[in-house]
């Protein structure tokens, strides 16, 4: 058995862990296609050309491979669940293949076989299957399951420790409403709930940084801030200047030439499947294609957003505003599908390209929930010193289902945060959750 103090590795430890899998896999990817040359062809003269071809573009392969693996980190079987790890190495390795395409293209290297691109993603697929099995084994071996206890007040607790139990690297051993330190010892990795007054933080933090041990915070609102506060002094009094939640018009300027861009090209690559829905709706129940609704943007702006119709006519005559559920009988067998893949999203584009919406931001909310969440969840205006957006960070991380005030976290998290290349993770996520029924399911 792991002693408790070997569970408690450095970062650096855990850094070095990270890079071998980054190196592995890159060697994994690189290797499927080696062996894909070898499988396809038999002529000498064949093999010699076409591995020429692969050398010239090796380079290039290896930088797309880094790219793709870095958005859909896939070097990371730590945190995540094998069947997510799985599926994201499938999505990886298909825009890997696709850019191997383009290069091959590009580069006017024609003479690379097309059978190649099936051969090798079937090796490189199953090498990935394989090699992430055994590293997630590897891991566990070394490190082990941290034992976790979670503070919190008790009628809070059970959300936490659901989600909790759902992770393969923590077993949950207490759940208690004040801080025990002779249990604590027992432990070593604690979970700070919201609730827990600052006081019993600050004395958790002490007790547990000292020894090394994992300490995870549910972060309120000014936590969230210092995250990504600039330090600062007055004199010799250090201080925390904080964000200001707000994009400067550099940012702007770069998000609005890349939405205008990408929605453009969006709009054009997915015109059949804007056209099959269109006509499937269509003759479902012959009515309206585009479901249109007022929504909020940027300073509370109305707006008219557009949508493929998932629901029946007048869903909500009866019901007034209401949220969609699971198994919602509103929703038509047409708008199951359409909800269920996004596809019902894809109209906003032209949102996007209107100016109302950007392609990442929080998502748009109508009016009457704004009221009801604005007085009932703090900060939750601050959302809208941007502008909305088809997708989130809130939507690549969470579900239909997370409650709207951890959706605001992912949020204001987004904002605070905001870069291109965080953008880009997200769209890359997107395509991900897109797939995934389950982040597509009811209220």
């Amino acid at each position: 058995m792991v002693k408790l103090e070997d569970k408690n590795k450095s970062k650096k430890e855990s850094k070095l862990f990270y890079y071998l899998q980054f190196f592995l896999d890159i060697l994994i990817i690189l290797l499927g296609y080696y062996l894909a040359l070898i499988i396809r062809f038999n002529s000498p003269f064949e093999i010699e050309k076409q591995f020429g071809i692969f050398f010239n573009i090796c380079p290039y392969i290896i930088i797309s491979s880094l790219i793709f693996i870095y958005f859909n980190r896939t070097f990371d079987v730590v945190y995540r669940k094998y069947f997510e790890l799985i599926y994201s190495i499938f999505l990886m390795l298909i825009l890997i293949q696709i850019s191997t395409m383009a290069i091959t293209f590009l580069t006017r290297d024609f003479g690379f076989a097309r059978s190649i691109f099936f051969i090798s993603f079937i090796i490189q697929f199953i090498g990935f299957a394989i090699f992430k099995d055994i590293s997630i084994r590897i891991y566990e071996k070394i490190y082990g399951k941290k034992n976790l206890m979670v503070v919190e007040c008790l009628e809070n607790s059970d959300s936490i420790v659901s989600k909790i139990k759902s992770e393969r690297n923590f077993n949950v051993k207490y759940v208690l409403d004040t801080y025990d330190k002779k249990k604590a010892n027992e432990v070593n990795a604690i979970a700070i709930g919201c609730n827990v007054d600052r006081e019993t933080k600050n004395l958790i933090i002490d007790d547990f940084m000292r020894q090394g041990k994992t300490v995870f915070i549910v972060p309120d609102f000014p936590e969230i801030s210092i995250h990504k506060s600039n330090l600062n002094n007055f004199d010799d009094l250090l201080v925390f200047e904080m964000g200001t939640y707000r994009l400067n018009f550099e940012e702007k300027l770069i998000k609005r030439i890349s939405d205008i861009v990408i929605s453009l090209i969006g709009l054009i690559v997915l015109s059949p499947v804007i056209i099959l829905t269109a006509i499937s709706i269509k003759i479902y129940d012959g009515g309206s294609v585009l479901y249109k609704q007022e929504r909020l943007t940027f300073n509370k702006k109305k707006f008219t957003l557009y949508k493929f119709r998932s629901m029946v006519e007048g869903a909500e005559e009866k019901t007034g505003p209401a949220l969609a559920k699971d198994n919602d009988e509103r929703i038509t067998a047409v708008g199951k599908f359409i909800r269920s893949t996004r596809i019902d999203e894809i109209p906003q584009l032209f949102n996007v390209l209107k100016g109302d919406m950007n392609l990442i931001g929080p998502r748009p909310e109508r009016e009457f929930f704004v009221e009801v969440f604005s007085k009932n969840i703090p900060n939750y205006n601050l959302r809208f010193n941007v502008k909305a957006g088809i997708t989130g960070l809130a939507q690549v991380n969470g579900k239909y289902t997370t409650n709207p005030e951890d959706k605001l976290k992912y949020d204001l998290i987004y904002i605070s945060e905001y870069s291109v290349l965080l953008d880009i993770e997200i769209l890359v996520q997107t395509i991900k959750v897109m797939l995934m029924k389950v982040s597509s399911k009811g209220e």
